[in-house]
């Protein structure tokens, strides 16, 4: 149908499409947005393409990207009396992309994906916020953003049976965890990490 909702949907798939093909090049699969908005894969011939859980990933990140860089155009049309005119042929723009969130983007990921995928996302939106677990064979693959990171945080963690740990980032250690035998539950706080 000729709707308002089927013409963001194209202009949505526009801006996914560009950015799954940035982050995963020369691959024999497209990614597609359906009426209902979710996404599915093709072979190049048409048939249903199986993904890696990697794969999948990446593709639900160009999604998210996506909708951030097109919501905010569309935020703008909708006051225009021309919108029908416009609506289909809204691109993305990365300045006035809305933030968002990636829990654990990374997790599945080689280290070669990884590191590609971070430089990818940085270039891609102004915000992210990255929600994950970064062992010590990752540093490598973070560095590619660190110069870039403006704020980072951890979860802090404190109870009456709570080991003493450390986390480390980029050299640097942070305590983590600590026993505090006055709580009756182990509390979870949110800490910036200088």
């Amino acid at each position: 149908s000729g709707g308002l909702c089927e013409k963001g949907r194209i202009d949505l798939e526009r801006e996914m499409k560009k950015i799954f093909a940035s982050v995963l090049p020369n691959v024999p699969f497209q990614a597609h947005i359906g009426e209902n908005f979710q996404i599915h894969y093709t072979m190049t011939n048409g048939e249903p393409a199986g993904l890696s859980t990697a794969q999948k990933v990446l593709g639900y990140g160009s999604y998210a990207a996506g909708l951030s860089m097109i919501a905010p155009q569309y935020q703008n049309i909708l006051e225009m009396e021309g919108v029908w005119d416009v609506a289909g042929n809204v691109s993305g723009s990365r300045v006035s992309s809305c933030p968002i969130v990636l829990d654990a983007p990374t997790t599945s990921m080689v280290k070669e994906n990884k590191k590609m995928f971070l430089q990818k996302v940085t270039e891609i939106l102004p915000q992210v916020v990255i929600t994950t677990f970064v062992e010590e064979e990752d540093e490598e693959a973070w560095k590619v953003i660190k110069d870039g990171i403006g704020q980072l945080a951890m979860i802090y963690i404190s109870g009456p049976e709570t080991e003493e740990s450390d986390l480390y980032w980029m050299g640097q250690s942070y305590q983590a965890s600590s026993q505090n035998k006055d709580l009756k539950y182990i509390q979870s706080t949110i800490r910036e990490m200088e």
